[in-house]
C-alpha cells in the first residue's frame, strides 16, 4: 500500500469520528494491490526496544514520528507472526497521517521476545491476557 493512497485518503480518515475509524482502517487494508506494489513487503521498524514482564523480556518494535501524538495505534500480531511483520504498515500510517504514534509487541514465544517455546500458545486466556 502505497503512501500516496493514504495522503489521498488522509481528508476522509480524518472527517470519519474517532469512533468509526477502526472499520476505515480494516476496508483500505483489504484493498487489492496498487500500482503494481505489494500490499505488504518487508520494511523494518525505525525502532525496536525490550521489557521485562513476568520473567520474560518482550520485545518490541515503534514508529514514533510525533512527540506529541493525538492518537497511538498499537498492532496485535497473528498466530505464527510478530510484531516486526508490520513495519511497512507503520511506516506508511505514521507518514500519512500526522500526530500518530504506531507499536507493535512480540507476544511471549514470538518474534525476539523470549518464551518458553517458539510459537506456543498456553491457550486462547493467556494470549487474551497478554494483549
Amino acid at each position: 500500500m502505497s503512501y500516496d493512497y493514504f495522503v489521498e485518503h488522509k481528508k476522509q480518515f480524518e472527517a470519519i469520528p474517532l469512533h468509526h475509524r477502526n472499520q476505515f482502517l480494516r476496508e483500505i487494508l483489504k484493498t487489492p494491490q496498487l500500482k503494481g506494489e505489494p500490499l505488504i513487503s518487508p520494511m523494518p521498524y525505525p525502532n525496536e526496544a525490550s521489557f521485562n514482564y513476568l520473567n520474560y523480556q518482550l520485545n518490541y518494535h515503534y514508529s514514533e514520528p510525533s512527540s506529541s501524538p493525538q492518537a497511538i495505534l498499537v498492532f496485535m500480531h497473528g498466530l505464527y507472526s510478530y510484531g516486526g511483520n508490520s513495519g511497512y504498515l507503520a511506516t506508511n500510517i505514521t507518514s500519512a497521517i500526522p500526530g500518530v504514534n504506531f507499536y507493535s509487541l512480540d507476544f511471549i514465544n514470538f518474534g525476539k521476545s523470549t518464551g518458553d517455546c517458539r510459537g506456543y500458545i498456553h491457550s486462547f486466556d493467556w494470549l487474551v491476557q497478554q494483549g
